[in-house]
C-alpha cells in the first residue's frame, strides 16, 4: 500500500497550469520539519517534496496556498525517473497529492493577494459559535427523547 500523510509549508507559490485538455495540474514544493534536532546544530532540519495535485485539488491549492502556507496532505510516491538531453538516468519521486486539510486559521496564514484573480475567498469566521453567552438554555425534561 502506497500512503502518506504530510504536514509542512509551500516553499513557493504553487504553480497552476492546464492541460491540452483543460485539466488543472498544481506544482509545488513543501518543507517538512524532521521530528529530530541535528545534534552538532540544535536546530531542525527539514526534509523537501515535490508535489503535484489535479483537478479541483489543484485549483483548490492554487486558491488558497502560498510560499509559507502551512498545508496538510495525504496521497502517495510515484517514479518520476527521466533520461536528461545527455543521457543520463536521473530519478526522483513526486507525491501525488490526493486529500488537503487546512491547519491554519484564515489570521494565522499567508493567504492569497486580493490582485490574484484566480482566488476564492473564504467564509470569515470572526464569531465563534461556542462562544460563552450569558442567557441559559431552558430545557425541560419533556423535551429530551430519551
Amino acid at each position: 500500500m502506497n500512503n502518506l500523510s504530510m504536514i509542512g509549508n509551500l516553499g513557493k507559490d504553487p504553480e497552476l497550469r492546464y492541460s491540452n485538455e483543460g485539466t488543472a495540474i498544481v506544482n509545488f514544493s513543501v518543507a517538512v520539519k524532521r521530528q529530530f534536532k541535528n545534534k552538532s546544530t540544535g536546530e531542525y532540519e527539514s526534509d523537501w517534496f515535490n508535489c503535484t495535485a489535479f483537478k479541483n485539488t489543484a485549483e483548490m491549492i492554487s486558491n488558497n496556498f502560498k510560499k509559507g502556507s502551512k498545508i496538510a496532505f495525504t496521497g502517495s510516491i510515484q517514479n518520476n525517473n527521466y533520461t536528461n538531453k545527455e543521457g543520463v538516468k536521473i530519478y526522483g519521486h513526486v507525491v501525488m497529492v490526493q486529500n488537503v486539510t487546512f491547519v491554519e486559521s484564515k489570521n494565522q496564514s499567508n493567504q492569497p493577494s486580493d490582485n490574484n484573480q484566480n482566488s476564492r475567498k473564504s467564509p470569515d469566521f470572526d464569531e465563534d459559535p461556542f462562544e460563552k453567552n450569558d442567557d441559559p438554555i431552558t430545557i425541560d425534561d419533556d423535551s429530551l427523547p430519551f
